[in-house]
């Protein structure tokens, strides 16, 4: 019988061992690393991961403490952590640093649970780590970012209210200052339209309704006065970048168009290039500029355009319209006897609509060109 009870024993211990190997298995299988603990703080596993992350072997850490495997001042914030989770067994959540394997030390999150061992007492914890550093990086690159928006506003001599469902959320002190008040603090929360004579608040009505469209827009042409004083016309493009950043179009295309540059002398052109060396230069009442407007626009989508010919019987005008309306680039017009001969530039997802009017080869035939 105690031969019997021996092999019992050893099957136990073998079972065992396997359900410990396949455990392992699935831990290792996980991408973020994860360690467990006894009440003790000592560790008493963890996965390829949270070896890969410290650096260490299994072998090195198994065993150890966070003082024989961790800089001391981080092993401080780590036991001062554990103690405080198992006087208080449950669930922890903390964001500190942790050295990695080449000695960096990255920002991440700390989930951790504590659980009980066979006998219903504490028997440890068990931890993942979440590397937190690129959100760290962008957060803050975000926030000097706001802060610079910030005071290109607030330092604004033009007067600048952010609102939504035309309640003030931001005024600079320009806007303040322009309506009578001490502080921009005392425009939160008020209706703007109280600001608006009533005979313009249709105008502003539509204005709002037009940045609403901007959203389902392909891209976004940012105009500014070319002409303004240097402190105006940035106050102006940080005005707009915030309105279109509010209302969730930063992420669309933007281009930056300067207008009235036949107001503009020589010399502020080519300061003006310096400053904002990828925006387009135009003049709006002189036509200078624009061409180049209009081929950098069509450049912009060429890749969405096919260009196609199309012959219009005379009796199917309303396609002419239909193509006219739909703004597609009109590269040639010629009228024929059996009709309109169109050289143009269609979307592609406007070819089915016209697929009736395609032709390949247009034999030759007496024709006017528009």
């Amino acid at each position: 019988m105690a031969r019997a009870g021996k092999k019992r024993t050893v099957r136990s211990t073998k079972s065992l061992r396997a359900q410990l190997r396949s455990l392992q298995v699935l831990l290792d299988a996980i991408p973020a690393p994860i360690f467990y603990k006894d009440a003790n703080g000592i560790y008493l596993g963890c996965n390829v991961a949270f070896e890969r992350y410290l650096g260490l072997s299994r072998e090195q850490i198994v065993g150890k403490s966070v003082y024989d495997i961790s800089p001391r001042d981080l092993a401080d914030v780590y036991y001062r952590a554990d103690k405080a989770l198992f006087d208080q067994p449950g669930v922890q959540t903390y964001e500190t640093n942790v050295a990695y394997a080449d000695g960096v030390r990255r920002d991440v999150t700390f989930y951790k649970a504590t659980f009980l061992g066979p006998d219903g007492a504490l028997g440890g914890l068990v931890g993942t780590i979440l590397d937190i550093t690129e959100r760290k990086r962008a957060e803050a690159l975000l926030r000097a970012s706001e802060e610079r928006y910030r005071g290109l506003i607030e330092g604004s001599i033009q007067g600048i209210v952010v609102q939504r469902d035309w309640m003030a959320l931001f005024a600079n002190s320009a806007f303040a200052t322009m309506l009578g008040y001490a502080s921009p603090a005392e425009l939160i929360g008020l209706d703007v339209r109280r600001f608006i004579v009533p005979d313009h608040l249709p105008l502003v009505e539509g204005f709002a309704a037009t940045l609403e469209e901007t959203l389902s827009a392909d891209l976004v042409l940012h105009v500014a006065d070319a002409s303004e004083p240097d402190e105006r016309l940035d106050g102006t493009i940080a005005a707009v970048e915030a309105v279109l950043s509010e209302i969730g179009a930063d992420e669309l295309p933007i281009e930056l168009v300067l207008n009235k540059l036949d107001l503009v002398d020589p010399l502020r052109r080519r300061r003006l290039g310096n400053r904002f060396p990828d925006a387009l230069q135009i003049s709006a009442r002189s036509g200078e500029g624009l061409a180049q407007l209009r081929a950098h626009v069509a450049a912009r989508f060429a890749d969405r355009f096919r260009p196609v010919r199309l012959l219009v019987p005379y009796d199917h005008g309303r396609i002419l319209t239909e193509l006219y309306e739909l703004g597609a680039p009109i590269e040639e017009r010629s009228d024929r006897a059996d009709g309109v001969l169109v050289h143009a530039r269609l979307p592609e997802r406007e070819l089915a609509r016209f697929a009736p009017y395609l032709v390949a080869d247009v034999p030759a035939a007496s024709a006017r060109k528009a």
